[in-house]
């Protein structure tokens, strides 16, 4: 089996605040130096806003680790302060340790220092969150991931304690722990089963530009683009990286990760053209308004379609009897739960709009239309013209009615 990426994060020696099977969280005290401890030229104590983005800073790893961090007056066993540090570091941690029982290094005491000299920006998505982020990362247990492997090409997309920042978006910095930080600081203190543990709806302004990592702990969840003003690729398998939102005048590539052991069952689409890939869970997936790529992966998937005008769309795996299409009723004049019997119609040739004309179809009445060459079309009066092109699927998939479902619950899908 080849050795995860985040094993790159662990050092040799294993390095943890106390760590005690089935008592809670570990937890681990920390303060803000007030008096000089003689380490770094030019001391100072943090400023209030700097203060904030630390408290952020050790959330954000709380939120995804089980070790809880509590701010005490005097020395805490975390301690952080500003100076001038040495040669061009921004950010520098010290700790102390000792040996446990397991071979590895039972930390005691750290400090986090952050330069004085460096122009540091500390609201979310700034370098100076990102170096407090990185620091209390150190704090914690984690190394620089080309500590054991000098040629370890990592970067912030996966990991916010590399050194390189994203590779397609310069600029811009981390604002929680990323894949590999998670999977490495959940090895050591395991996951916080707490976090998000209800269902919960993720959803950014319209233009966002950020880097952040997802985790998610339970309920049933959505991923919700329908704000963004350009389309996305959304991947909601474990550990993958999306691209969502924007960066200077062009699109965010790989700026959005899932944690391992994250599942994300639901996803809405922009009304751009998007790519949305599900997991091995049962995923509602809706592309939206633009010509979508959908691709549902394992389990029982639907594809939602909330009006003729989300169509166009290219469904790459359907497994006919186990997957479903989903249509909310009223935008496609159906009423009821289920499709009338004539609402239906399968050809056994391409349709050209002309040739379903007959029997099958009823004037006046709405059809959903499935042709031989795996199209389903949306017929709103019934007569073979004004046909839209809902969904192609892949060639030879065996569409029946049973396959599709008019759902009026649909209707509040990931736009609540």
């Amino acid at each position: 089996m080849p050795t995860p990426t985040y094993a790159a994060l662990l050092p040799e020696t294993g390095y943890h605040w106390g760590v005690e099977p089935s008592s809670g969280p570990t937890a681990v005290t920390f303060s803000f130096m007030a008096a000089d401890p003689q380490v770094y030229a030019d001391f100072r104590p943090l400023t209030e806003g700097e203060r904030a983005a630390a408290r952020q800073a050790l959330a954000e790893w709380s939120k995804v680790a089980d070790i809880a961090f509590t701010e005490v007056e005097g020395d805490g066993q975390i301690r952080f302060a500003v100076g001038n540090l040495d040669g061009n570091a921004i950010g520098m941690t010290r700790w102390w340790s000792v040996s446990d029982d397991a071979g590895g290094a039972e930390i005691v005491s750290a400090e986090v220092w952050v330069d004085r000299s460096s122009p540091l920006a500390f609201e979310p998505g700034g370098s100076g969150l990102r170096v407090l982020l990185h620091e209390i990362g150190h704090a914690i247990g984690l190394q620089h991931p080309l500590e054991n492997d000098p040629e370890n090409s990592a970067t912030e997309q996966t990991t916010l304690m590399a050194y390189a920042g994203h590779p397609d978006m310069p600029g811009v910095s981390a604002e929680t722990p990323m894949v590999d930080d998670i999977a490495a600081v959940q090895s050591i203190y395991g996951p916080n089963l707490a976090t998000e543990a209800g269902d919960s709806l993720y959803r950014w302004p319209d233009n966002p530009t950020f880097i952040q990592t997802l985790y998610d702990a339970g309920g049933i969840d959505t991923l919700d683009l329908s704000n963004l003003v350009r389309g996305a690729v959304a991947d909601l398998r474990p550990g993958s990286l999306s691209s969502v939102g924007s960066y200077g005048a062009g699109p965010a590539r790989d700026n959005l990760g899932i944690a391992h052991g994250t599942v994300i069952e639901n996803a809405v689409g922009s009304a751009h053209p998007d790519a949305i890939v599900g997991n091995d869970a049962a995923n509602r997936l809706q592309g939206g308004g633009g010509a979508d790529l959908l691709a549902g992966g394992g389990g029982a998937d639907q594809f939602v379609f909330a009006s003729p005008a989300d169509g166009g769309d290219a469904i790459l795996d359907f497994t006919a009897g186990e997957d479903e299409l989903v249509f909310i009723p009223e935008p496609f004049g159906f009423a009821g739960a289920l499709l009338a019997g004539d609402s239906f119609v399968a050809l056994t040739a391409p349709y050209d709009g002309a040739n379903g004309t007959g029997g099958a179809w009823q004037a006046g009445r709405p059809a959903l239309v499935y042709d031989a060459a795996a199209n389903l079309y949306y017929d709103a009066d019934g007569a073979a013209g004004g046909f839209t092109l809902l969904a192609s699927l892949p060639e030879g998939t065996p569409l029946g009615a049973d396959d599709l479902r008019l759902d009026t619950l649909a209707a509040d899908y990931g736009v609540a």
